[in-house]
């Protein structure tokens, strides 16, 4: 029963590709992605490319339409053009079953998520006694059968940066100019407008079905004013082909669909995950998503299934980093009540200060590389950011933007905007308001080689040395010595010899034998500084 033809595939080939191949392999394959991702598009597809594979064909079955659980037997009889009796489910399941055991063909059963408990009893009866039926599923998530062979399908390709032919060759481009010419055959990709169409391609993640909502938009609107209010994506992207599925008519409908299906602890971990940028790890979402009612273990179940789900992204890696695409996170901050929102926003800036304070501290301490340091922290950047900003904001959080902005120093290498974290909030801690720690740190940061630019020589100095004394008082002979060779580097800028010789001695003094190696090069470029500067004096 599939389509004599088919519609254009776009960005899809190697998927396909490898699609096939695991049709061809195994009794069971899922095709797994979030809604509007091409999951049935490309089941049709290889289908499609499969006939005359199975002497009794291949048949699509669809039941996004089906909201009965015990009505699938009969749905997939249907579609074969099998009779089986009305009754119970178990009895047409078995019926079913029974009218299949004698043909070979590939059942293509689209949509189970949210029939997976029935759909999945379907399959595996058929599977076990129909040996010559092969299964291609599509669902947000898997059957979870033994035998199933997971296919998760991802975004379509977005370029970084490219030429308009080179543009193309991305699924994402190529699906966006396709769809705005058949709204409007005028239109045409060029180098003009390219950075706008692959900006909105990348805004909304590749994700087909947000793609061809926006593309749909362009006809009318134009595309420029259609990336210009992308923010409000949910209320610009609808208006989808009356001929798709209902939930695929507007971007929320599809991720409503999707989050009706959660269980209600799921659905507040999902919503409490929006607070991220970026991107997370299982440790920053336990600590942000756990609460009085939801424990951490809780959350680690259920960050698992939203995975599974696909409402949440895992990137490999060791360990993995999680993320959201922008429109389910933007849905996810959606559904944050406001009595909720700021409880959420401040676990959110206090899981960041916390990392933050760590991975500073350690490479404060010379228990990290510059690289190991930048390799924990460039993934957070996003995430560092949108929590400075809920803190230094109102109602915000003025202690915890103060530590995100003292365990900032060593980032504004990578990020200057966080030489601004630390002027504005420097009357503040001059007024003596807040943990002696932080405001060593922060001190200290004042002080630092990259705020040279910022600050007057003679105000780090009086830095450094407010730095020293906190840190003294903390009894942190580390962070002592730290704050003394920046004493002793300003000292030797102003050609004040005797001054740098004797910061220099009590950083000396300070340094153990089975310190990091760091403190020790620190201390013989200093000396070797100070040297050349000596000999500078006449």
């Amino acid at each position: 029963n599939l389509p004599k033809e088919l519609p254009p595939l776009y960005g899809r080939e190697a998927d396909l590709a490898a699609l096939r191949a695991l049709v061809d392999r195994h009794k069971l394959v899922t095709v797994v992605g979030a809604g509007g991702i091409g999951k049935s598009r490309l089941a049709q597809a290889a289908a499609h490319a499969a006939i005359g594979r199975w002497p009794d064909g291949a048949w699509m079955v669809e039941l996004a339409g089906l909201s009965e659980p015990s009505l699938v037997p009969g749905a997939i009889a249907r579609a074969l053009g099998v009779t089986v009796a009305r009754g119970a489910e178990a009895a047409a399941r078995g019926a079913l079953v029974a009218a299949l055991a004698a043909r070979t063909l590939l059942l293509v059963v689209d949509n189970c998520e949210h029939l997976q408990d029935a759909v999945s009893a379907a399959v595996e009866a058929i599977l076990r006694d129909a040996p010559g039926v092969a299964v291609l599923a599509t669902s947000q998530e898997p059957l979870r059968l033994p035998d199933e062979h997971q296919f998760r399908l991802a975004p379509l390709a977005v370029p970084a940066d490219a030429t308009a032919a080179a543009a193309r060759e991305a699924g994402a481009v190529a699906l966006f100019e396709a769809r705005v010419r058949a709204v409007d055959p005028r239109f045409a990709l060029t180098d003009e407008n390219l950075a706008l169409a692959i900006d909105v391609c990348r805004r909304l993640d590749g994700l087909p079905l947000a793609v061809e909502l926006a593309a749909a938009r362009v006809g009318t609107l134009g595309l420029r004013p259609v990336r210009d209010k992308l923010d409000a994506r949910f209320k610009l992207l609808t208006g989808g082909a009356r001929a798709t599925l209902r939930r695929h008519q507007t971007l929320r409908a599809a991720l409503e669909w999707s989050h009706n299906l959660l269980e209600a602890d799921e659905r507040a971990v999902f919503r409490r995950l929006g607070a991220f940028a970026g991107g997370f790890t299982m440790e920053t979402a336990q600590a942000v998503a756990a609460d009085g009612a939801i424990d951490e273990w809780a959350v680690l179940d259920h960050l698992s299934a939203l995975v599974e789900k696909s409402l949440v992204v895992m990137d490999p890696g060791d360990p993995p980093r999680y993320r959201m695409l922008e429109s389910a996170r933007a849905f996810a901050l959606e559904q944050l009540a406001d009595a909720e929102m700021p409880a959420t926003m401040q676990r959110h800036a206090l899981a960041m200060c916390d990392f933050l304070r760590r991975v500073d501290g350690a490479n404060l301490d010379g228990e990290l590389r510059t690289d190991q340091y930048a390799a924990r922290v460039l993934p957070e950047l996003d995430n560092l950011r949108a929590a400075y900003a809920w803190a230094a904001g109102e109602p915000g959080d003025p202690p915890t933007a103060v530590a995100l902005a003292a365990h900032a120093g060593s980032l504004i290498d990578y990020a200057p905007e966080c030489q601004e974290w630390l002027l504005a909030l420097e009357p503040a801690v001059a007024r003596g308001e807040f943990d002696r720690a932080v405001t060593a740190r922060f001190w200290r940061a004042l002080a630092a080689g990259n705020m040279a630019r910022r600050v007057p020589i003679a105000r780090q100095m009086e830095a450094a040395c407010r730095a020293r004394d906190l840190y003294r008082e903390l009894g942190a002979p580390r962070r002592v010595f730290s704050s003394l060779i920046r004493l002793a580097t300003y000292h030797g800028v102003r050609d004040e010899h005797a001054e740098a010789r004797a910061v220099l001695d009590d950083a000396r003094a300070l340094v153990e034998p089975a310190w990091p190696a760091e403190f020790h090069i620190q201390l013989l470029r200093r000396d070797g500084a100070h040297a050349r500067s000596a000999r500078r004096i006449p």
